[in-house]
């Protein structure tokens, strides 16, 4: 009876190491996709296949979604190492739903963050984030308004954290 338990373990074991190898192959795969789109994007190889649009070329060629295209592409230029398909050292054990998630934080919260962090903990931090940024007020973070110059710029820093809070969201 015992050697069948031990069997049993054994298999169960194996098929769990072959889950694990599995899921870190998807990892990979969405890496080696996310950095392709960024090389298509950035060289706009998209116009020469007929495209005004590198969502729209993403879409009707692979039948990825303008919005999945545009958080690969955000990932691999955040957490590739340059001009390869490969994650950077600090980054290679995360997976790309954590990666995806870690995309609007700020490199001192991305230090906060590791293997073990889940996905409702960065979104978390994100919601922490948009507090903190929208209790500095605009003079605290960039000066006195005092002209009109500086007022136009107090509108235009305005409309850019407004957008900044929101992406905190996505």
């Amino acid at each position: 009876m015992e050697n069948l338990q031990e069997i049993r373990l054994e298999q169960h074991e194996l098929i769990k190491n072959r889950i694990k190898q599995s899921i870190s192959q998807v990892c990979a795969n969405y890496i080696s996709i996310a950095y392709d789109l960024k090389e298509i994007s950035t060289k706009k190889l998209y116009i020469d296949a007929g495209y005004s649009g590198m969502g729209k070329y993403a879409l009707s060629e692979f039948g990825i979604s303008e919005d999945k295209c545009s958080w690969l592409i955000k990932v691999a230029e955040k957490f590739c190492l340059p001009e390869q398909a490969e994650l950077m050292p600090q980054y290679k054990d995360f997976g790309i739903s954590v990666l995806r998630e870690m995309l609007p934080l700020s490199d001192e919260k991305l230090e906060e963050i590791d293997t073990s962090t889940t996905v409702a903990q960065i979104r978390n931090m994100k919601k922490e984030a948009k507090e903190e940024l929208k209790e500095k007020s605009i003079e605290e973070q960039y000066g006195p308004i005092d002209d009109l110059n500086n007022q136009l710029l107090f509108s235009i820093v305005n409309l850019i954290t407004d957008k900044l809070i929101n992406a905190y969201e996505d």
